[in-house]
């Protein structure tokens, strides 16, 4: 048997734009055998000027008709080693990446190429080649893995996945991440009315909470991890019981757009603030608002509580930040330092100190012992859409609608390091309560793991990413079913350097059980 690098080497001398040309003839003709119609119906005056092209092309899928690749799986144990070897012949060889791309577009067409097709993109995935943008409408795709498949603006409309293995697949815009206290579960929220909780430890996803309308804009665990509150662009605020993943109590009573939610540490009270330029405070046990806070500062556009749960720190429209005595019902103090709204507001965990971040562009961190400002940080190019501090107190991270993370060293202000990956604008970050993993959301359709030592010296991290074993990272029984739209799950070990996990996916699709 001719070796499969032999055959599609021969692909070389064809012109690419062949591969595009031939695609659209097949839906143009509806053909269902590709190869019968490159041997006779392409032989015509009307292709004449592409004879030689297509010539190659039908010798071609002819040999592979032939081999292995055309009939089994070579995604299993047994073809590792085969697919390593043709992955080093390949990666130097760009124009068999373009035949390999056409082979999968032939599992739209004829379905006797969809292992061959399947098999071609399991290769191009483990190649890592470039399949952003990619027109892979109708595809089929059966028996084969995924895994760290990056399909970034590709059309897979209408395509159909059989028995595909894809791990930590997320499908959704990512608005919020939250780590449960105990840092094994992170959720995730999006756009489509869902919710996703992921394995730290796995990547796998463990379960999916549905029923909210609307995109769900921000989600928070209770301290017991017991419960969710989650709110969306339907102007509600939900309750979920983690555990059955079914509504608690569903709350109304702002008067337009919700802005931040947020759990009491012992769990008994919610508070949400509001376009209408209110916070309200619901009791969780009775779902009845218990406060509502009005008339201070206009929209109020985040909301936290202290660690011991005594004061509700918000941040309003005009940028001042006002912090309120929940015992005492009264305002405390203010803080004024921004000029335009305090989107997100965080408090340390020893409640010595507070960060806002503003549409100013800017990061303040304030000192509440002395009453006063520390730092004000105005390195970011665009405004801030969250601010987190490590559970130990000594690091920042913040977020902006550009695609870096900034870590800042919260004693001297000074920035540690630079965090980039992510494609577009990243909204969300949240550190793990061990301080080992920081979770980012972002508008480029994923959530990304941030593994390292707080110890360590992050001026010196390389963010390159490197393709290592993924082994251990599959779905199991969970193999993707159905969903929409491209999102990953990427996991960086800084000790190590590598990539730990990389799993994609995009498009519309049907995906059969």
């Amino acid at each position: 048997m001719e070796d499969i690098f032999e055959i599609l080497i021969q692909s070389k001398d064809i012109d690419q734009f062949i591969y595009s040309e031939i695609i659209e003839s097949f839906k143009r003709e509806k053909i269902t055998n590709c190869l019968e119609f490159l041997e006779q119906e392409f032989d015509n005056q009307k292709y004449t000027q592409y004879d030689d092209n297509i010539r190659k092309v039908a010798n071609i899928i002819k040999k592979i008709i032939g081999h292995d690749f055309y009939k089994k799986n070579y995604s299993t144990e047994t073809y590792n080693q085969t697919i390593e070897d043709l992955i080093t012949k390949i990666l130097p060889e760009e124009e068999i990446v373009g035949f390999l791309k056409f082979l999968v577009c032939l599992t739209a067409i004829d379905d006797k190429f969809i292992q061959c097709g399947s098999n071609s993109l399991n290769l191009l995935v483990k190649m890592k080649a470039d399949l952003s943008q990619q027109c892979f409408q109708n595809i089929k795709i059966q028996n084969t893995s995924l895994i760290g498949a990056n399909f970034e603006k590709c059309n897979l409309r209408g395509s159909q996945f059989d028995n595909v293995d894809i791990s930590g697949i997320n499908l959704n815009n990512i608005f919020s991440v939250c780590f449960s206290p105990d840092g094994k579960v992170l959720s995730s929220s999006g756009q489509y009315k869902s919710i996703c909780f992921w394995s730290v430890k796995t990547g796998k996803k463990i379960s999916q909470l549905q029923g909210q309308k609307g995109n769900i804009l921000q989600i928070c665990f209770s301290l017991d991890s017991t419960k969710l509150t989650s709110f969306s662009s339907d102007y509600s605020i939900r309750l979920w019981n983690v555990k059955t993943g079914k509504t608690i109590s569903k709350l109304k009573g702002h008067n337009g757009t919700i802005q931040s939610i947020c759990f009491s540490p012992d769990g008994y009270t919610l508070a949400s603030s509001g376009y209408d330029q209110t916070v309200h405070l619901w009791n969780v046990q009775t779902k009845e608002q218990q406060t509502k806070l009005s008339g201070t500062g206009g929209t109020k556009y985040s909301v936290c509580f202290s660690p011991d749960g005594t004061t509700l720190a918000f941040g309003s429209v005009y940028g001042s930040i006002y912090l309120w005595d929940i015992k005492q019902g009264q305002q405390q103090s203010t803080f004024e330092g921004h000029n335009n709204i305090v989107h997100s507001i965080c408090f340390s965990t020893d409640g010595t100190k507070l960060a806002s971040g503003s549409f100013d562009k800017t990061i303040c961190l304030w000192d509440l012992l002395a009453g006063e400002r520390k730092f004000k940080l105005e390195c970011h190019t665009h405004w801030v859409n969250q601010v987190c501090f490590s559970f130990d107190g000594a690091v920042l991270a913040s977020c902006c609608r550009v695609k870096s993370i900034r870590l800042w060293n919260v004693d001297t202000g000074r920035q540690l390091s630079k965090l980039d990956g992510h494609t577009d604008w990243v909204y969300s970050v949240c550190f793990a309560p061990d301080d080992l993993t920081l979770a980012s959301g972002s508008y480029d359709q994923s959530i990304r793991f941030w593994n390292f030592n707080l110890g360590l010296k992050y001026s010196n991290i390389d963010n390159q990413q490197i393709l290592v074993n993924q082994k251990g990272f599959s779905l199991d029984s969970n193999t993707l079913k159905s969903g929409s739209y491209y999102n990953v799950i990427h996991s960086k070990n800084f000790n190590s350097e590598q990539q730990k996990l990389s799993s994609k996916n995009r498009g519309s699709f049907n995906l059969k059980k």
